[in-house]
């Protein structure tokens, strides 16, 4: 049976400065340049690192960025943690802390508090690169659950969230430091307009409730519907009482956020055709944006009540077992996509967004900037019946009745079902797909991860089109299937595997992972190769030759972690992945872990902007109370947050302030 490679999930939390990787076969092109920046999960503070004891979900955890320099003689690796407000709050009510009473705890997915402190933003999901025509290169770090906050990249330190805490709408915890937000970890940047788009959302108690599998299937009831019509003036006057009594009552809301880099956010409402506020049933991973609409998408991360319980009850399993089959749902097998026009934004006003449904589930995809004949075109990863909001728990057992081991705790599940891809065509206006083409291969596209291409993430004007799409896909391993997951997907409407495949790849060995090109005109896979047994590569980035003028002209990075605990940079000829890689590259201190998102800045510079938010307008008149929290954010939070650092030095990092409390070091070249 072909084993996970449990060096994805191991992790440290100490930062490098300019380390050197050296080469351990093949040759580094000479004409790799650039950097490579990519960001990953590295455990909470009071940790070492992962793994952690507990069944907490790996993305729960600091996000730790890391900047590789593509230099002519070496190809060298700097990482900083993303030390946004609330880590500093975090490290200094840690256990043993005179703060240690309020202090955040982990909670499933989350870290939090919801009497004192709130909710952690951890940075830890995507990159996002920004540049302005005649401006240095800026980056965001993003995460689903907060703010987007700008890393300088000269420094890789923390300089500024994206809009103060009041140009934001909380979705629950807002009388809390550090409220809980939802957003997109995937802002979508125009480079030609020089816009950032992002949005902020909440959900109202029954879509709340509406998770739970029992109360949902109540409340699409036609006697649910009337009993709600019939008490509709009482729960408004419950409403008042609730506010009455402090607390908060989250109601449905969706703005989308338009930012030019310097000033205050533009918020737009958005509502559907009928008047009501958009209304998201999982998560909005990811936006996009064309010449003439912004796209929006209800993508394939559920929200559910289970995702903040760990292990709650560790010596009971069968318990804990029901209790997750009854709050646990599996992901809806469609996607909605919400078209907005880019002309209706303007004055704040409302404005509409037109949905559009295609089948199969989407947390990743990309589209084509211009609208030929008044079409919008998507390019969809569809990861059918793969759940990345299930982890796997201690007390769980794969789908062949064996127990999860302990190393695996905290990943999530593998795929259900083969993955495909979609290509398809939208009339904006009528909100309909008019051409549609899917492909499948059952060897190459199990479990479909993170895509790149030609400049994607943008840092500047987008392609016209996108030809050629770069995506890895996980492959088949069967200790990740779990009972768990076979339940949820049982009746997965849209299977293409049976559930007596499924059996026979639980014995032995199932599809491999790949690593492939999508020709999106043929809706082909033009160029493919086969990951060895046992191993797992990651988050693929697209490195253009200098002066490249072609999608498959350059380079693609991968990070490998191989059966024997490699942990490896390998790089690829974007036009011959057949060929293998060109060249693998590592060091003894390199120990990120399974890492995400990533992206690509041909150059560095000093920020040269004046950009910044005052922390003392989001947390000063807060930290004026006489009180623990109060104390903790006038010691921990005022003094750090937002600090400027000197951007004038060599590249690579320069040395940051760091809290005695935290354990974390640094290994410098």
């Amino acid at each position: 049976m072909t084993r996970f490679p449990r060096a994805a999930l191991r992790a440290g939390r100490v930062e490098l400065t300019r380390l050197p990787l050296r080469t351990v076969a093949g040759r580094r092109p000479d004409d790799l340049r650039g950097h490579v920046f990519l960001v990953a999960p590295v455990g909470d503070p009071g940790s070492a690192g992962l793994p952690r004891r507990a069944s907490t979900p790996y993305l729960n955890g600091d996000g730790m960025v890391f900047r590789l320099d593509l230099d002519p003689d070496a190809v060298r690796v700097s990482s900083r943690l993303a030390r946004v407000p609330s880590w500093w709050a975090d490290v200094h009510s840690l256990r043993g802390t005179r703060h240690e009473g309020i202090g955040f705890r982990n909670a499933g997915i989350s870290r939090m508090n919801v009497r004192t402190l709130g909710a952690r933003c951890f940075a830890n999901t995507a990159v996002v690169p920004l540049r302005w025509p005649g401006r240095a290169p800026r980056l965001l770090a993003t995460y689903d659950a907060g703010r987007p906050f700008e890393v300088d990249p000269w420094t890789l330190e923390v300089v500024a969230p994206v809009g103060a805490l009041d140009e934001w709408r909380p979705t629950m915890l807002p009388g809390a430091p550090f409220p809980m937000l939802q957003s997109c970890a995937h802002p979508a940047f125009d480079g030609r307009t020089g816009e950032l788009f992002s949005v902020s959302f909440g959900r109202s108690y029954r879509t709340i409730l509406e998770t739970i599998p029992a109360v949902g299937a109540v409340t699409r009831t036609a006697a649910f519907r009337r009993l709600r019509r019939a008490t509709r003036r009482p729960r408004r006057g419950l409403r008042r009482q609730v506010a009455r009594a402090g607390l908060h009552w989250p109601e449905t809301f969706f703005d989308l956020l338009v930012w030019d880099g310097e000033g205050a956010l533009r918020r737009h409402p958005v509502v559907t055709p009928d008047g009501e506020p958009l209304r998201v049933r999982e998560t909005m991973h990811q936006i996009a944006v064309t010449e003439r609409h912004v796209v929006l998408m209800d993508t394939a991360f559920k929200f559910s009540a289970h995702l903040v319980l760990d292990e709650p009850l560790p010596g009971a399993p069968g318990l804990e077992r029901a209790t997750r089959r009854a709050l646990a749902r599996p992901q809806q097998a469609f996607t909605v996509i919400y078209l907005v026009r880019r002309s209706a934004l303007r004055d704040g006003a409302p404005v509409v967004a037109r949905p559009v449904v295609v089948p199969f589930e989407t947390v990743h995809w990309m589209v084509d900037y211009e609208e030929p004949g008044g079409r919008v075109v998507v390019h969809l990863a569809h990861q059918c019946a793969m759940d990345g909001a299930e982890f796997l728990k201690g007390y769980e057992r794969t789908a062949d009745g064996r127990r999860v081991d302990p190393a695996l705790r905290g990943m999530f599940p593998g795929a259900c079902d083969v993955s495909r891809l979609a290509r398809h065509a939208i009339d904006p206006e009528r909100g309909e797909v008019v051409s549609s083409r899917t492909v499948a291969d059952a060897r190459r596209t199990w479990g479909v991860g993170l895509g790149t291409a030609w400049r994607f993430p943008n840092a500047g004007p987008a392609p016209a089109r996108t030809t050629d799409i770069y995506w890895y896909a996980q492959g088949h391993f069967p200790e990740l299937v779990t009972e768990q997951a076979l339940h949820l997907y049982a009746r997965y409407p849209l299977r293409q595997t049976s559930r007596e495949r499924l059996a026979e790849l639980a014995e032995g060995a199932g599809p491999p992972g790949a690593l492939f090109r999508l020709h999106t005109p043929t809706m082909t896979i033009a160029d493919a190769w086969e990951v060895p047994p046992g191993g797992l590569l990651c988050t693929p980035q697209h490195v253009p030759r200098p002066d490249a003028d072609g999608a498959t002209d350059g380079y693609l990075t991968t990070c490998w972690f191989g059966p024997d605990d490699e942990k490896e940079l390998w790089v690829f000829r974007a036009d011959d992945l057949a060929a293998g890689p060109v060249c693998r590259l590592t060091h003894p201190a390199l120990d990120w872990g399974y890492t995400l998102h990533s992206a690509y800045l041909d150059r560095l510079a000093p920020r040269d902007t004046a950009y910044a938010v005052s922390a003392e307008r989001d947390w000063g008149e807060r930290a004026r109370r006489g009180d623990a929290v109060g104390a903790l954010l006038r010691e921990a939070v005022l003094p750090n947050a937002y600090v400027p650092r000197d951007p004038v030095g060599p590249p690579g990092p320069a040395p940051s302030r760091r809290p005695e409390a935290a354990p974390d070091q640094r290994v410098r070249r």
